[in-house]
């Protein structure tokens, strides 16, 4: 009988050990922290690029460099920054601070935490994809075909809809242009844009012909804080565009 009861109460401990809860999995770290991040606080970006970094305090324009090993992190100490003065100008410099005090990081693929060196929170970023979904995008500069990349022509509105169907369509501040598309992760293809034959003002016209090549041309995706950057095969940029707020 006391055997039985041995046996039973094994059981039982081996039944309830079996339906327990698993630990949570603690977050994947990743120790590359190559991609483009937006503060969650501000409009504040940064990229790290190979050792490289550069980015938006939400007003001014910085770069400098960075080493990582395993969790730590160490931005170096002689950041280059334009010096325009902005509104947000407190903000602004905080979002360079934390850069600057970050030693441990966490990275999970999604969301960027930094640390200071006594383990408090100094920023949280969150990813940036390089890949364009379908949607509807403005367009801020062009390749004017003289090897310079030049501002859309002042009152003119410069668009680029990429449709599920692979099509794309838009303005090009003259003339309404419709082409086709492929993208894959941070590539992309555009083929020459077929365009109606309204004339307008010679500076429109020749910013039609300059942006529908441009479009033509443009074989790879970065980012730069809110912007895509459309370049060509050798990396010679030839639009820059955001997404339009909905």
């Amino acid at each position: 009988m006391g055997k039985l009861l041995v046996y039973i109460l094994l059981g039982l401990m081996l039944l309830v050990g079996g339906c327990a809860t698993p630990e949570k999995e603690a977050p994947v770290i990743k120790s590359v922290l190559d991609g483009d991040w937006q503060s969650t606080k501000s409009r504040a970006n940064v990229r790290f690029d190979h050792g490289k970094i550069i980015g938006s305090d939400g007003c001014n324009r910085f770069g400098g460099s960075y080493t990582v090993e395993g969790g730590r992190l160490s931005v170096g100490d002689h950041m280059m920054s334009t010096m325009m003065a902005c509104p947000n100008m407190d903000q602004a410099m905080a979002f360079k601070t934390a850069l600057k005090n970050a030693k441990v990081y966490e990275n999970d693929g999604k969301t960027l935490t930094l640390f200071g060196e006594k383990g408090e929170v100094l920023e949280t970023l969150f990813y940036l994809p390089t890949s364009m979904k379908p949607d509807t995008y403005y367009v801020t500069h062009y390749n004017n075909g003289k090897g310079g990349v030049v501002n859309v022509t002042k009152g003119s509105f410069v668009s680029m809809e990429l449709l599920k169907d692979n099509r794309v369509i838009g303005s090009t501040g003259c003339n309404d242009y419709t082409s086709s598309y492929t993208t894959k992760d941070n590539a992309i293809t555009i083929g020459f844009p077929a365009t109606i034959r309204k004339m307008c003002p010679p500076e429109l016209m020749e910013q039609e012909k300059n942006f529908t090549t441009a479009l033509s041309h443009v074989h790879t995706i970065t980012r730069n804080g809110d912007a895509y950057e459309l370049r060509d095969e050798k990396g010679a940029l030839q639009v820059i565009l955001n997404a339009i707020i909905h």
